[in-house]
């Protein structure tokens, strides 16, 4: 069922963004919403029935919606807060968004204990779903009237063609890139360690100290350590840098923490790690995203969140492959860690090199109101905008006049 989900949405989301730059947010988040609503239904409908096929069409429907909805959000995000608190409206998201993932970690054991069956867990799914749609019905209302403001004060809310979009690919800064193989590099440190969490915690501590991870139970509480703490300091991180910026010291330190975290692994009981890559994930992961709004044109929000989702999609399928590969023939956990030790570093060089180009062009990240590189005028077109003056005779006298 996660692989009907996932496979798709490796290039879903950069077709999802294409969409959303052509047809707009109003229409494109009722199509998403609406995706993931009938897929729940149907997944539903096909587990009362008994019907695999069902299910699994429901969760293919929901798929569709599922990663192209946050690339909507995600870009009305970046249009509303686009000059104010853009981070801290971000670490807001995410922290809603871990929240609702331990409330259902939570909530589904219960659900499933009533009858022990997973009919009751996927009609709670649904009716979320279902809510899910009400709120962008007022969502698009909202988005309505944010664009008559704009349009009010004179800003471009015009959507280019698909052509257009398309050839705007090929002028993406290098700092774009940057950022987007930052962001990968950095979530293969997160998310593929939780699948392979259990096995190494099991490994070094089952059969030492006076603390024991005996059974899925108490891994599935460590591994919510970092998302608890997330939930707590994506919102403040987010605040901080808006007051102070600083944004690439955040990214720098938040590297360290991840490759500390990575290393002590192998030496301390858990704990200590997992609260330290919770730190470096609330730091990161609330400022990697509005970093987009300094290097991309608003008009292609979409399509550039969206191409950085399924670079990361592409990685999060290849990883897995990679770490079973390391785990099959190396047998212990430790050079699995140092797959992780190793994406560490060079999430670590990625800052580095986002920092260099900073410099380069003139962004100023550690400012708190970065410029925009399209915004930021070359010097050749500043001297094409001075008007020189020109000396010409007239009547036998020199005169000056601009040119």
């Amino acid at each position: 069922m996660y692989t009907v989900y996932s496979l798709p949405n490796i290039i879903l989301p950069f077709f999802g963004g294409l969409l959303v730059d052509k047809f707009g947010f109003k229409l494109m988040t009722m199509v998403f919403s609406l995706f993931m609503t009938l897929g729940q239904g149907i997944l539903y409908y096909g587990a009362t029935v008994n019907s695999l096929n069902l299910m699994i069409a429901g969760r293919l429907f929901f798929g569709l919606g599922g990663e192209c909805i946050n690339i909507v959000l995600t870009a009305v995000l970046f249009l509303w807060f686009e000059d104010s608190e853009i981070t801290f409206a971000q670490g807001l998201k995410f922290s809603f968004a871990r929240l609702s993932s331990i409330v259902n970690y939570n909530l589904s054991p219960i659900f499933f204990g009533y009858r022990k069956s997973v009919i009751d867990p996927l009609k709670m799914g649904f009716l979320f779903s279902f809510l899910a749609t009400v709120l962008a019905i007022l969502l698009i209302i909202i988005i309505a009237s944010k664009e008559n403001d704009m349009k009010k004060k004179g800003k471009d809310t015009s959507r280019g063609s698909i052509r257009d979009i398309v050839k705007n690919f090929a002028k993406l800064p290098g700092a774009f890139w940057v950022i987007n193989l930052m962001s990968m590099c950095f979530y293969l440190n997160i998310i593929p360690f939780n699948t392979v969490a259990a096995g190494l915690f099991t490994h070094k501590w089952m059969d030492r100290a006076h603390h024991h991870v005996s059974n899925d139970m108490n891994v599935g509480r460590l591994l919510s350590i970092p998302y608890l703490v997330g939930v707590v300091l994506f919102p403040i991180c987010g605040r901080l840098v808006d007051k102070i910026g600083s944004r690439l010291y955040f990214l720098f330190f938040a590297a360290l923490l991840l490759l500390t975290s990575h290393s002590f692994f192998l030496m301390v009981y858990p704990i200590l790690p997992l609260v330290l890559m919770g730190f470096a994930y609330s730091a990161f992961g609330g400022i990697l995203g509005p970093l987009l709004t300094y290097v991309i044109h608003q008009r292609y929000f979409g399509s550039a969140y969206g191409l950085v989702t399924s670079f990361l999609n592409i990685g999060l399928s290849v990883s897995p492959i990679i770490i079973a590969s390391i785990r099959a023939s190396l047998i212990t956990f430790d050079y699995v860690q140092i797959f992780f030790i190793g994406m560490s570093l060079i999430t670590i060089l990625m800052v580095s090199f986002l920092w260099r180009l900073d410099e380069r062009m003139n962004i100023q990240l550690n400012n708190v109101k970065p410029n925009k590189i399209y915004e930021i005028k070359s010097p050749a077109s500043e001297a094409d905008s001075i008007e020189v003056p020109l000396l010409t005779e007239e009547n036998g006298k020199l005169q000056i006049r601009k040119a």
